[in-house]
């Protein structure tokens, strides 16, 4: 990286004013971004924490419809029938 040595204090300045206006739009960039000017925290850290937090709960809750939901293993068969497994076929109910 190369230094640069600026000589007139006006481009000082407006080098640092851009600088300045650059880390203002990327502190309003993304969600992070949208919670803090929403006010729902005061710094971007805040509203990463918010974003983590929701994350989890989203992985918690996911964990816990593939641990619990759905069907039960163990199903039975109607009365009077019969599993077939034929060879080069899928496996089929049929009657006794």
């Amino acid at each position: 990286m190369a230094i640069v040595h600026l000589e007139d204090e006006d481009i000082k300045a407006r080098g640092a004013a851009q600088i300045l206006d650059y880390h203002a739009i990327q502190a309003e960039a993304g969600l992070a971004g949208w919670l803090v000017k929403k006010g729902f925290t005061q710094t971007r850290t805040g509203a990463e924490k918010i974003l983590i937090g929701v994350v989890a709960v989203c992985i918690t809750i996911a964990i816990l419809f593939f641990v619990f939901g759905g069907p039960s293993s163990s199903q039975e068969l109607p009365s009077g029938t019969r599993v077939v497994f034929p060879e080069k076929a899928p496996p089929r109910v049929v009657p006794i």
